[in-house]
């Protein structure tokens, strides 16, 4: 199967739209914590070492991905960067709710909810 120009176009624009809605909302979530509980949280710490755990992994994926299509030429180098990116990407995020799921994260939010509204009762 032959993509045009047009095609590929479409896809990344379409691709990069989601990725602007999920950063967007990560961002959103981000401001939303207090900075005291953002300099003191354990549990906010280890979170974001998780994250950035798994979004160093699949860099390294998507570089040996990259590194692999060099070798392969370019007539086969678009298929196989799409065949390692999209099922890499979806195997991580199944692994990562899965690690993530063990914990009790909806007390964490509340928690965070908590002490914002505790917050605004002393800022008030």
């Amino acid at each position: 199967m032959k993509l045009n120009i047009d095609d590929k176009l479409s896809f990344i624009t379409v691709c990069s739209f989601i990725i602007f809605l999920g950063v967007s909302g990560a961002r959103a979530t981000y401001l939303y914590i207090p900075n005291i509980f953002l300099t003191h949280s354990k549990c906010y710490k280890f979170l974001s070492k998780k994250i950035k755990t798994y979004l160093s992994i699949h860099v390294v994926i998507l570089i040996i991905a990259g590194i692999w299509c060099l070798f392969l030429g370019k007539n086969k180098a678009d298929t196989i960067f799409v065949c390692a990116f999209f099922p890499s990407l979806i195997v991580l995020f199944a692994i990562f709710s899965i690690d993530i799921s063990r914990y009790q994260l909806s007390a964490f939010v509340a928690i965070i909810e908590q002490f914002k509204d505790q917050h605004k009762k002393e800022s008030a």
